[in-house]
């Protein structure tokens, strides 16, 4: 049986059983599943003082403690900052970060060439879009939504318990971002693309993609004003320095579009500060892409036992 340490076992005990190092990475054992390497970061409004932040870290890596146990544990909340990511959670939100930031940045291209007029509308934000520019612009559009939705499951799956009503809202939100805007450009990629393209428009009038005027336009920023809401949720879960805080204060930024992307209908010249998606968005993906591919991947196997490491240094 493997060495297990128990939440409630008192802290000076742990100081003799555990050695003394300076890694802040653990290793933690879950009855369900097998974790990879764990990151920590020390929270700075902590009361737990450095050295029982250290052995806690320690007692986990030497020691196969559950990860809900490690959790509930005072000193672990309150001394260290705990993320326990599974190799398919961090492999998963790599490449769907990946693939949501080409996509968004593809979209951003073709909507600029869009407002210049070079895809054969009339330029600017308020013209209709010609079938060569549904196609340009719908399309990445499309696999966005499937791709934004497991970067939110991705980042539920790396959440501690305590901050998961967030990262779960985030999620929830996602999904009604990917149903309306799915609904809308398949149908615009299918039905009013091809039926434009014949000039052939009679009896699908309302279909058709009007900005600030049509029943899909309103559809379409009620989707990104539900992904503004995901984005700005996810971020709440995000704490520290370094790029936690840049992929923070980017998901925040983009759920903060939230009013210009709601009123558009109201008042159009809000779309010029929605614009600001075209920074902030792939912005939050790519910094999220970094931090996924950042986490150790050791397997737990792949450690010594710690019984063998003990007997090592004696």
């Amino acid at each position: 049986m493997p060495w297990v340490v128990s939440p409630t076992r008192r802290l000076d005990d742990i100081r003799q059983m555990t050695p003394h190092h300076d890694s802040l990475r653990a290793i933690v054992w879950s009855s369900t599943s097998r974790f990879s390497r764990v990151g920590y970061s020390k929270n700075p409004t902590a009361n737990t003082p450095d050295t029982d932040c250290r052995v806690w870290k320690n007692a986990l890596s030497w020691g196969k403690l559950s990860l809900l146990e490690a959790q509930r544990s005072r000193h672990v909340q309150r001394g260290c900052q705990m993320i326990a990511v599974a190799s398919s959670t961090r492999t998963a939100g790599f490449w769907s970060a990946v693939a949501a930031t080409a996509l968004s940045l593809t979209y951003v291209v073709g909507q600029i060439a869009e407002w210049l007029g070079w895809l054969g509308s009339r330029g600017g934000p308020e013209s209709v879009s010609t079938p060569l520019g549904i196609l340009v612009l719908l399309t990445p559009s499309l696999f966005l939504g499937p791709a934004f939705v497991v970067v939110m499951a991705s980042i539920h799956e790396m959440t501690s318990v305590e901050k998961r009503v967030w990262s779960l809202s985030a999620l929830a939100f996602a999904v009604a971002y990917v149903v309306l805007i799915g609904m809308n450009y398949f149908v615009q990629l299918t039905l009013v693309g091809p039926r434009m393209a014949r000039g052939d428009t009679a009896g699908i009038e309302m279909f058709v993609f009007v900005p600030f005027t049509s029943f899909l336009y309103a559809v379409d920023i009620l989707g990104y004003s539900f992904m503004s809401v995901a984005t700005l949720l996810a971020g709440l879960t995000f704490s520290g320095g370094g790029l936690r805080r840049v992929v923070r204060w980017c998901l925040v930024a983009n759920g903060l579009l939230l009013p210009f992307l709601a009123l558009q209908m109201y008042y159009h010249s809000l779309i010029w500060f929605a614009s600001l998606w075209a920074v902030t968005f792939p912005g939050a993906m790519w910094s999220l892409a970094l931090l996924f591919r950042r986490l150790p991947r050791e397997p737990l196997d792949s450690l010594p036992a710690p019984g063998d490491q003990l007997a090592a240094r004696a």
